[in-house]
């Protein structure tokens, strides 16, 4: 029961990280939550929401302890129903409270402001909220064209000093090809479908809301889908939804099919557009129960694109429970007959061959179980991968037992201290499931050892976001040719990669570009 629970946790880590560069948006004009039956029912609206299974959404017409509300915190009580973080802007006084907009986010913002934005019938606002990665702006404009388009030079303004994607969304009061559209057009895309009429929610007639980005630091996207929710009831507004799925790297990866060992075997293989002959490889190695998929949105594509390497993702072989996995020695692989580290080093050599790239320049990294892989290929003996890179990754207590004195080999391992699945103190006990492993610190001083580094040097990284881990790096070197050894110690960091507290890929290359021939 114990490894099955672990195993939850393992593939949960997975689909969480595997989130991160995606973004779905809701942008919902929900009157107060006041339906097209005249019912003030806030459960309708969050049902919407929760269906939609949104990241963030903006939110516009909201009482905040009005009297018709019955003094309630509307935004509060729609926040409680749909398990996110509200924030809000009071646009103007009304009926013995406020009103105006806000913002629901499943992750609480790093940091909130508003703006005040001309309307003659009644005062308007933009709220804007800084997350990690993008800024996220709500607003509900005027039904004056004149103050729109004074509106829309203060949100340009915004958005210029912005050095995040920025993302603007909310009843703009305006139909797609007015004069203000148009200009909206200019700097930002729209990124909602705008041919899909959003009012009346009954028998919609036009489009109102909008959801768009500003075209000076708009990433790039694999996929954008837009659709308007077929809710007719919850409110006057129909709600809009933007999905959007972030490129990995300016090019594609290709999927490819071998045969090593006897094994028919898959991978995906990115050859970034400035790649040159004799060009590096690294190849990343997924963890258990997951597949290149799962990796390939993890930065190594456009760490690629900056460094001019080729990246390769493959994918393990099934074990007897039906899960993709590298055959690490793990107590429940007895029945494996597979030899990955053969595989590896083949598949590297193929690769070398038919893509012209490095013999001597080839590297591997892996999370997990990949990590486990890049200890046993370090063990083992291998010449064909010049240096490893770890993430999360374990010391099985019998790999150092099974090859005694190791060859050197540069070893670069990544850790939180809180990881429940690889513990960062080891577990010689099995009481997790995968085997007897060794604490992380010993694990490393093996290879600081076995290299004969007898320097040591402690640093800390600069917070990468302002609720990042800290992570204090370890960096062992000996003799100038001695094979160096470090570990980055992720203080509180649990099963990641974590990317929201370095670009890891990055990281790993600077470890691995010391070694170029």
């Amino acid at each position: 029961m114990k490894r099955i629970s672990m195993l939850f946790i393992l593939l949960l880590a997975v689909s969480t990280a595997f989130a991160q560069l995606n973004l779905k948006i809701m942008s919902y004009n929900v009157r107060n939550g006041k339906g097209m039956d005249g019912v003030h029912n806030l459960q309708r609206v969050a049902d919407a929401i929760n269906r939609s299974k949104a990241d963030i959404v903006a939110v516009q017409e909201l009482d905040s302890m009005t009297n018709r509300s019955g003094k309630k915190y509307v935004l509060g009580e729609i926040a409680a129903l749909t398990n996110m973080h509200p924030e809000y802007f009071p646009a103007i006084e009304f009926n013995g409270g406020k009103y105006g907009i806000g913002i629901l986010s499943k992750k609480k913002p790093i940091s909130v402001k508003g703006y005040n934005l001309p309307g003659r019938e009644e005062k308007r606002g933009i709220l804007v909220a800084e997350f990690n990665q993008f800024l996220f702006a709500c607003t509900h404009l005027s039904l004056t064209e004149e103050d729109r388009m004074a509106s829309l030079e203060i949100i340009g303004k915004i958005a210029k000093e912005s050095k995040k994607p920025f993302y603007l969304a909310g009843d703009l009061n305006a139909v797609p090809n007015s004069p203000f559209i148009k200009e909206l057009e200019k700097d930002f895309e729209i990124l909602s479908n705008p041919k899909e009429f959003t009012f009346p929610a009954d028998v919609p007639n036009r489009t109102l809301d909008y959801i768009a980005v500003w075209k000076g630091n708009a990433p790039r996207y694999r996929e954008v889908a837009a659709q308007v929710v077929e809710e007719g009831m919850a409110s006057d507004h129909r709600p809009i939804v933007a999905d959007l799925k972030m490129a990995f790297q300016e090019g594609e990866c290709k999927d490819y099919k071998c045969e090593i060992d006897g094994i028919e075997r898959s991978y995906k293989l990115y050859l970034p557009n400035n790649i040159k002959p004799g060009a590096p490889l690294v190849i990343v190695l997924h963890g258990y129960g997951a597949i290149p998929e799962h990796v390939e949105n993890k930065g190594f594509g456009a760490a690629a694109d900056k460094y001019g390497f080729a990246v390769c993702y493959p994918l393990g072989t099934n074990d007897g429970r039906g899960n993709p996995c590298w055959n690490v020695g793990y107590p429940f692989q007895e029945d494996m007959k597979v030899d990955d580290v053969s595989f590896l080093c083949k598949l590297a050599k193929k690769l070398q061959k038919e893509h012209n790239l490095s013999k001597k320049n080839t590297f591997c990294s892996g999370m997990s179980n990949g990590g486990e892989m890049c200890y046993l290929l370090a063990f083992c003996g291998q010449k064909t991968f010049k240096a490893v890179a770890p993430i999360a990754g374990l010391t099985m207590a019998w790999m150092p037992l099974a090859y005694g004195s190791s060859r050197a080999i540069p070893l670069f391992e990544i850790h939180g201290t809180e990881d429940r699945v690889s513990e960062w103190t080891g577990d010689m006990e099995n009481k997790g499931g995968w085997g007897e492993y060794l604490s992380v610190p010993d694990a490393v001083n093996y290879w600081v050892s076995n290299n004969g580094c007898y320097n040591a040097e402690v640093g800390e990284m600069p917070l990468r976001y302002p609720d990042s881990h800290k992570v204090i790096t370890h960096k062992y070197s000996g003799a100038n040719k001695t094979p160096k050894v470090w570990l980055y110690e992720v203080v509180g960091g649990v099963h990641s990669w974590f990317n929201e507290d370095m670009d890891t890929a990055d990281e790993v290359w600077k470890f691995f570009e010391q070694y170029l021939f």
